[in-house]
């Protein structure tokens, strides 16, 4: 299958949380095969399934993979996937959540600065300083770029990770409809990883 999308959402099976994606530019793709550039770190599982998620022809399809290599330098983190089977349709994109914690962008929960983990053009994850009441609805405020998306959120589930961090995710409800919905703010999330992965590109050739 070549890919004429130059970005694609990967779910890879044995995650931790799999409904969570990660977003990756395409380096190289043929019949058989799909080259996958992330930033930061990525981490297949030991099933070495994955579903390639992307845009084509103004739908949205899905793609199963199996992972052959996973390749690490600096920044940028390389895959490369086999194909199996055909191209389905996918569900809306709307509902996609992707993983933005190489981003490096804090929002704020209530009076919380929040690291956000991931977004969609329905709802948030943040790692919080402190647990997040289930059922609760604090304040949402998530500025990127300019855009600003500004209303509440409805915490639907909170727990303490491994590592001792608390991760919480939200439901976007009652959002201004003068601001940037979550859908404009993640796609300009995303357009931004994917300059700073062609950057880096560019100055690896160079050296």
């Amino acid at each position: 299958m070549v890919l004429h999308a130059p970005t694609v959402l990967i779910q890879f099976s044995g995650e931790s949380d799999t409904r969570v994606l990660q977003s990756g530019a395409v380096v190289d793709s043929d019949d058989r095969r799909i080259v996958v550039e992330f930033l930061g770190q990525v981490h297949p599982g030991s099933s070495n399934r994955a579903t390639v998620y992307f845009n084509e022809q103004d739908a949205f399809h899905r793609q199963d993979a199996e992972v052959v290599r996973v390749m690490k330098g600096g920044e940028v983190t390389q895959v490369v996937l086999a194909t199996v089977g055909g191209v389905q349709e996918a569900e809306s994109r709307s509902n996609v959540r992707v993983c933005v914690a190489a981003a490096g962008i804090i929002t704020r929960i209530g009076q919380d600065a929040c690291r956000l983990f991931d977004v969609s053009g329905t709802g948030i994850g943040v790692i919080s300083p402190r647990p997040l009441r289930v059922g609760s609805t604090p304040t949402l405020r998530l500025s990127h770029g300019g855009r600003v998306h500004l209303g509440q959120g409805r915490v639907q589930y909170c727990f303490r990770q491994g590592d001792g961090r608390v991760r919480a995710g939200l439901l976007s409800i009652d959002a201004d409809a003068n601001n940037a919905s979550l859908s404009e703010v993640c796609d300009l999330i995303q357009r931004e990883q994917q300059l700073k992965l062609e950057r880096l590109r560019r100055m690896s050739a160079s050296g």
